[in-house]
């Protein structure tokens, strides 16, 4: 099922703060934000949490952005793109006169650079985008993207841009432990300081996009998310993201918090392995069975599970999500879906497997066939002893079975051991 992301603002609350001594009155816009993680690293080959992200996004370029509605590719450090007929090749024009935070040129050489040793050194957040791309200057203006394989994203190319006059000054060997604290930055924002419990960016003055409102972003850190939704509420901060469904529903009645959902692109599944030995586990022989697969489809109520996990704020899902664009969803028409149906689930599907069940008596029981056990049993009822391994357990299941049958009553002691 799909999850929806919910971002909540505190209204009015975003605060003015005067600026230094000697200014001409002018006030500063700091907006806050609360987070559950603190930065691991600014480096991009090295970070991996979801606040690491949060930040790169603004204070690195991309050489293409993506529309809020749809997620369809926009200019950013390109201004147009054309493509070949067969789609493989990709040639930017790049905007000119871009410069990074500290005054060096912005160019093409950037992106080729990034797209390079990004492949060269596998840096986990480009690779899955960069692997199959090779990229050449071929004039100052110019950027020509070559992927050896059809790739539907493109042009879009949603890896971080770094700067090569400082990331080139840095080995292989020693980027592990680069921090990328130096306060470079070719986004909206840079950095300004990074301390135990709030990292601060302020606006960067060379940015060649669309001015940010604010003069700094401060994302503060709370141990739990209950401490951050208390902060909202008082207004030490200004908003916040990934606010837990239950939180989320109490906002409706708030005359000072509004809550925004937003489609989130990610999703939870209910994986089945039928043997795949390259996982935890080597499967289990009965999900080889396509009828046993699709029986186990029947017993999941996907909408209770939006409603009940989820507080209605999700959309129950058909398969694997790709992007985080709703457009990529699978379309499986209705008549194709294995939709919940508990008369299908309890059906009998196939016979998995075989194997005896033997009834044993305790040799001081006056009884030496099955037909004398149900003669003594029905003459003593209730006096009679059976032993199992637990409730729902099929020696549990076959003596109910039995007794049903027989029409007798045994009193059943359960055993852990078997």
């Amino acid at each position: 099922m799909r999850r929806l992301l919910f971002a909540v603002l505190l209204l009015g609350a975003v605060i003015f703060v005067p600026t230094t001594a000697g200014a001409t009155g002018d006030k500063k816009l700091t907006f806050k934000v609360g987070q559950l993680q603190n930065v691991d690293s600014l480096n991009v080959t090295v970070g991996g949490l979801v606040i690491d992200y949060e930040i790169w996004n603004l204070i690195w370029p991309f050489l293409t952005d993506m529309a809020a509605k749809d997620f369809s590719p926009q200019p950013s450090m390109a201004e147009s793109w054309t493509s070949s007929a067969d789609k493989l090749t990709w040639t930017y024009k790049m905007r000119k006169g871009m410069k990074w935070s500290d005054g060096e040129a912005m160019n093409a050489e950037d992106v080729k650079y990034t797209i390079d040793r990004a492949n060269t050194e596998q840096w986990n957040s480009h690779i899955s985008i960069t692997a199959n791309l090779t990229a050449t200057v071929v004039d100052a203006d110019t950027l020509e993207i070559k992927t050896s394989v059809p790739d539907p994203r493109l042009p879009a190319l949603g890896a971080y841009i770094i700067p090569k006059h400082i990331y080139e000054k840095v080995s292989a060997d020693d980027m592990p432990n680069y921090t990328a604290e130096d306060k470079i930055g070719g986004g909206p924002f840079m950095l300004d300081e990074v301390q135990k419990d709030f990292t601060r960016l302020v606006k960067n003055p060379n940015w060649f996009g669309k001015k940010p409102a604010m003069d700094e972003v401060i994302f503060r850190f709370y141990a739990d998310a209950n401490a951050q939704f208390q902060a909202l509420k008082s207004g030490e901060i200004d908003a916040l993201d990934g606010v837990p469904e239950q939180s989320y529903a109490t906002l409706k009645d708030s005359g000072t918090i509004t809550g925004i959902a937003g489609n989130q692109g990610g999703f939870s599944e209910l994986s089945m392995n039928s043997g795949c030995s390259s996982v935890p586990g080597d499967g289990n022989p009965a999900l080889t069975d396509k009828k046993v697969r699709q029986a186990i489809n029947y017993a999941i109520d996907r909408d209770l599970l939006v409603e009940k996990t989820l507080v209605g704020h999700g959309i129950p899902g058909t398969a694997i999500v790709p992007s985080a664009d709703p457009a990529w969803d699978l379309k499986v028409p209705d008549g194709k879906l294995f939709s919940y149906n508990p008369d299908k689930d309890f059906a009998a599907v196939t016979r998995v497997a075989t194997g005896p069940l033997v009834i044993c008596v305790n040799n001081d029981l006056p009884v030496k066939t099955l037909r004398e056990l149900i003669a003594y049993a029905k003459a003593h009822p209730g006096k009679l002893f059976n032993a199992n391994s637990g409730n729902g357990s099929s020696p549990h299941l076959a003596a109910v079975q039995f007794m049903t049958t027989a029409g007798v009553d045994f009193t059943t002691i359960q055993f852990k051991g078997g």
